[in-house]
């Protein structure tokens, strides 16, 4: 199981720092200002650059700021579970049982490909 390296979820910072079992980390950032946005980028050993963007999902991407959040939940939202967690601990629980940028790669897109 991965570790959490660094996490941040206030009103300035919105992000989490993941060491995955391979060694590798990864750092989801949520941003809201001046476009709303999550991009998942790769870091290097000591987790302090970027290396490469792995996924990202946007307003424009999803075409406005009402389908990025709609479409966000969508891929998010378990309904099995009665209390919904914000979007970055799902995020982070999710990349704590991945154990490669291989695998973190493949569920971020299939977790987009899940939205209409």
């Amino acid at each position: 199981m991965g570790e959490v390296v660094a996490y941040a979820n206030n009103k300035f910072q919105c992000f989490c720092q993941v060491k995955l079992d391979s060694g590798e980390r990864v750092m989801v950032s949520i941003a809201t200002i001046p476009s709303p946005g999550v991009k998942v980028i790769r870091l290097g050993r000591l987790g302090l650059l970027p290396k490469e963007t792995i996924w990202e999902y946007s307003a424009s991407t999803a075409g406005n700021a009402d389908a990025y959040i709609r479409n966000l939940m969508q891929m998010l939202m378990d309904p099995s579970v009665e209390e919904q967690k914000h979007p970055l601990d799902v995020f982070r629980d999710r990349l704590l049982t991945l154990n490669s940028i291989a695998q973190v790669r493949t569920w971020f897109q299939e977790a987009q490909h899940r939205v209409p």
